[in-house]
């Protein structure tokens, strides 16, 4: 029998991070805003579903209530990266203050949904066995040769290595890549040189 998993609640801001594909370009380039739009619509769309619990504090108020979906206004990007809301019958312009601030979603219940609805971008990922975390960390620092970058350090190349694993469906943690990437310390540069240098 599965153990249910504990409900974790986060703003909106932080779900909104949370929910970019692992690995993806976060430059100012055509595909990464197509992406930042498609990851603010899955916030706003979860949020007018009403399937995922939202809490925020009501304007004037001190505490945080569970908010009712239904007389929310579809937040925009602004909104999520504010972590706020809007009644449907509140005022529409930005200087007003809004209505609910400090809001946060119930993340569990979010990456469920989101998994549910979005399957290209939120796929179910499995859990990588060291194999298939050295191949990824082999690609990743051939990838950083063949581009003629400084080899990621082991901190550096977590989310690279998170990027391959990704692509193929599968997921590790940082310690698992960390402890596996002390084996290619041949391939990372020695102290104190540089790309310049060498």
């Amino acid at each position: 029998m599965p153990v249910p998993r504990k409900h974790e609640w986060v703003s909106l801001a932080t779900a909104r991070d949370r929910l970019w594909p692992p690995g993806f370009p976060k430059a100012n380039e055509p595909l990464a805003m197509f992406m930042f739009d498609r990851v603010n619509e899955m916030v706003a769309n979860a949020i007018m579903s009403g399937r995922v619990p939202i809490r925020g504090i009501p304007q004037g108020e001190m505490l945080p209530i569970e908010i009712d979906a239904q007389l929310i206004r579809k937040p925009d990007r602004h909104q999520i990266f504010d972590n706020e809301l809007r009644l449907k019958t509140s005022s529409t312009k930005a200087y007003e203050p809004a209505d609910f601030r400090s809001v946060t979603i119930n993340w569990t219940v979010l990456d469920e949904f989101t998994r549910e609805m979005w399957p290209d971008i939120r796929p179910t990922l499995k859990s990588a066995k060291s194999e298939r975390i050295t191949r990824a960390l082999e690609a990743a620092y051939d990838s950083a040769d063949s581009a003629g970058e400084k080899p990621p350090n082991v901190n550096e190349v977590v989310p690279k290595v998170k990027a391959w694993l990704w692509l193929d469906g599968y997921d590790a943690s940082k310690r698992q890549i960390q402890e596996l990437a002390q084996s290619f310390k041949h391939r990372r540069r020695q102290q104190g040189k540089t790309l310049r240098s060498e």
